[in-house]
């Protein structure tokens, strides 16, 4: 061993390693196995040397060395649920999150209605509505969107989706006044406001046409799963397109990259969003996207307490390009939240006028079982 890594050594113990790693992963044991792969990650005797046999620390910064070790070894602390291969590529604090929300996740029962009873997904979303008056000068209000759906136990049976756009009352940019004396271009459009209550077999909805009182026919869309067997897809989920998905967090990673064709992380984050939101992902999904999240580079806690339609959890994103995409969860029982958009950097465009830091968009989520169709959460 080189003189360094005796004085590393000296400073990673076993003692001291297991006090490390249980700060790092507080939920996680370090077994006598798990401590003796960290030890040969770090270039150090699998066995600790007797007392006499260490080297004395000469300086203070090499206890700074030491933690940089541990920390740098930290990923391994999931390696004995998920294998050898797995290697995180967020960072520290986001894979810990990620790994408690995961563990949790899998002792979390599965909200599955009985007879008589049903699913209720509800979302409630703010996003940034912005045009320009007719003159020229920019427009944004923040404008709220309630949905919420009613899923029966027998799948088969009569389902129902009522949403609503509430007038935007906060104004960032402009105001009401202005839109009204200088023109709005469609930003408050009566239609847009108008509430929807709309039920059908199987949750196959349909699309704008039969419920904005258009004329002509309502067209079926791929709303709901149908029953048909729609495959679905990651806009569409379906409990077909959900079975289909990997469970195994390298795998199910891999098949996101594959259908978004790159490896733009705010894409990846997005279609595991898409799943978490629909509120329909048994506890084995969640547990692997949680998991497949710890391979998304650059993903990092954002915001240690972003707020969310009042629920405040953690922010775990990524910054692409203008924008960080979040998901937020909640740091006691790793359930999730919802999820946001924030602007990096002074707005431009249609947003001109907001400063860095501006949520553009975020969505609630809230899913109980409840005992009748149009009954809410209690």
């Amino acid at each position: 061993m080189t003189e360094e890594g005796a004085r590393v050594h000296s400073i990673l113990t076993d003692d001291g390693l297991d006090a490390s790693l249980a700060a790092l992963c507080p939920e996680l044991p370090f077994t006598d196995d798990v401590r003796a792969r960290i030890r040969a990650r770090a270039g150090l005797p699998v066995q600790e040397e007797p007392e006499a046999q260490r080297a004395r620390p000469r300086k203070r910064w090499f206890a700074v060395a030491a933690a940089a070790a541990v920390i740098a070894v930290a990923g391994l602390a999931v390696k004995p649920l998920l294998g050898d291969d797995f290697v995180p590529a967020a960072s520290a604090a986001a894979a810990q999150d990620l790994e408690h929300a995961a563990t949790t996740a899998e002792g979390d029962p599965d909200l599955v209605p009985g007879p008589g009873e049903y699913l209720y997904v509800g979302v409630r979303d703010a996003s940034l509505s912005s045009a320009f008056t007719y003159t020229g000068k920019p427009l944004t209000a923040i404008v709220d969107t309630s949905t919420q759906v009613w899923i029966p136990a027998d799948r088969q049976q009569e389902w129902m989706r009522r949403s609503k756009t509430d007038e935007p009352k906060r104004w960032l940019v402009g105001s009401a006044d202005l839109a009204r004396r200088e023109g709005d271009n469609g930003m408050l459009d009566p239609k847009t406001f108008a509430p929807s209550e709309v039920r059908a077999a199987c949750g196959d909805f349909p699309g704008w046409n039969g419920e904005a009182g258009a004329t002509g026919p309502a067209v079926a869309t791929e709303i709901g799963p149908g029953c048909d067997g729609d495959s679905g897809d990651w806009g569409h989920v379906t409990p077909g397109f959900l079975a289909g998905l990997p469970t195994d967090p390298q795998r199910l990673y891999d098949r996101m990259l594959a259908d978004i064709g790159s490896h733009d992380p705010s894409q990846v984050l997005g279609l595991a969003t898409a799943v978490l939101r629909s509120g329909q992902a048994d506890r084995e999904l969640r547990t692997s996207l949680y998991r497949a999240l710890m391979l998304v580079p650059g993903l990092d806690i954002t915001d240690g307490e972003a707020n969310l339609a009042g629920q405040t959890g953690v922010g775990l994103g990524v910054v692409q390009g203008t924008l960080r995409s979040e998901i937020v969860l909640d740091p006691a029982t790793g359930r999730y939240l919802g999820d946001r958009e924030v602007l990096q950097t002074p707005g431009t465009g249609v947003w001109q006028g907001l400063p860095a830091g501006t949520v553009v968009s975020s969505s609630a989520v809230t899913t109980a079982v409840v005992r009748g169709l149009g009954s809410g959460p209690r």
